[in-house]
């Protein structure tokens, strides 16, 4: 879920990689949108307001039901008290996708043991040399 008050440089790289990352969502019945601008809220009984904004959010083509949500965290955005929100997206639909930096895995994946998140993908994610944007599944 994006940070309405985090610093303008570290948001515009969290937004870029939003909007990179759920265009290389490539399943053809689902219909993905991007919670940038808090347009796609998602039920949550657990938030004060009753809906939640995780960055990513996947709706069945034909049914319109949600299939599933995804946060996309930076080295920026990384630290334990994301587990939270990891743990409430989780909760959020059928399917959870985490996306991270691949430098970030270990502790990516200490975060997760630790407080017993289950996403159905980690995805870790890394610019190359030719700055080609490379997305893998983490094993």
């Amino acid at each position: 879920m994006s940070e309405p008050n985090a610093p303008t440089a570290a948001r515009e790289e969290h937004d870029i990689l939003v909007g990179m990352i759920a265009r290389r969502i490539s399943i053809p019945t689902w219909i993905v949108t991007t919670n940038l601008a808090r347009e796609a809220p998602v039920p949550c009984p657990t938030s004060p307001s009753g809906s939640a904004y995780p960055d990513i959010v996947a709706h069945e083509k034909f049914t319109r039901r949600l299939a599933a949500v995804g946060e996309v965290e930076t080295t920026t955005t990384l630290a334990t008290d994301r587990a939270e929100l990891w743990a409430t997206s989780a909760r959020l639909a059928p399917r959870f996708f985490l996306y991270a930096p691949e430098e970030s895995e270990a502790a990516i994946r200490a975060i997760l043991a630790a407080h017993r998140i289950r996403p159905t993908g980690l995805f870790l994610y890394r610019h190359t040399e030719k700055n080609t944007f490379i997305v893998r599944r983490a094993r």
